[in-house]
């Protein structure tokens, strides 16, 4: 049984995660529809929420390189290259946040279409950074630097609108209720928690590095 942290969902009680929720369902409730409305409730939102937190967050997080971001024409392959890496640390975010793992694919492609080449292209910094990186914290830390700059480029609700625009409607309000106030937790208090818990992530810390190596390689 996870010890609660409340800077992690995940290892709330259903009481907890309830009292954590409850400030932005009203939000996406008011987007939806009159017969979507029906079919949705808050006690909904929490028992899935609930169970999506647990599942994706008992099993170990597969390090496949399954992503191949940016899926269209013109694009080069320094853009790729750092796309892969940007994506691989949003896939881990989007894992504790109760996201299921082809739900996580689906929403870093609109997030790097999001994002654009330019923006994209900026990222390099941090990219060649968490290649350099000494310790697992630090590789850690860099990879919440990732995180961090793009939440700068297209905000909170950016990052929500990646899950919106690539799920059915119960899912989104599921998974966006999940990843506002796991979102406002992680910023609010500077990704402590986050950085503490893919430090203990070792294997996709390991693929996000050697990701970065291969972006510096390509770009530089």
């Amino acid at each position: 049984m996870n010890i609660e942290n409340k800077e992690m969902l995940y290892t709330l009680s259903k009481e907890d995660l309830a009292t954590a929720l409850t400030p932005y369902y009203k939000d996406f409730y008011d987007q939806l529809s009159d017969h979507q409305k029906e079919n949705i409730s808050f006690d909904m939102v929490v028992n899935d929420a609930y169970k999506r937190l647990h599942f994706n967050n008992s099993a170990p997080t597969n390090t496949d390189r399954i992503l191949k971001p940016i899926e269209y024409a013109g694009v080069s392959q320094c853009i790729l290259a750092i796309g892969t890496v940007v994506a691989g640390a949003f896939s881990l975010a989007f894992k504790f946040m109760g996201i299921h793992e082809s739900e996580r694919h689906s929403a870093t492609q609109v997030l790097l279409k999001k994002l654009g080449h330019d923006a994209i292209h900026e990222l390099l910094t941090i990219v060649k950074d968490l290649k350099n990186s000494p310790s697992i914290i630090d590789k850690s830390k860099n990879t919440w630097s990732l995180i961090s700059e793009v939440k700068n480029d297209i905000g909170i609700s950016g990052i929500i609108n990646s899950l919106k625009e690539s799920m059915h409607w119960y899912d989104w309000v599921i998974t966006g209720i999940t990843a506002i106030a796991q979102l406002t937790i992680w910023f609010a208090t500077g990704g402590v928690a986050f950085i503490a818990e893919i430090a203990l992530e070792g294997p996709a810390i390991a693929t996000l590095v050697l990701d970065s190596v291969n972006a510096v390689d390509i770009c530089l």
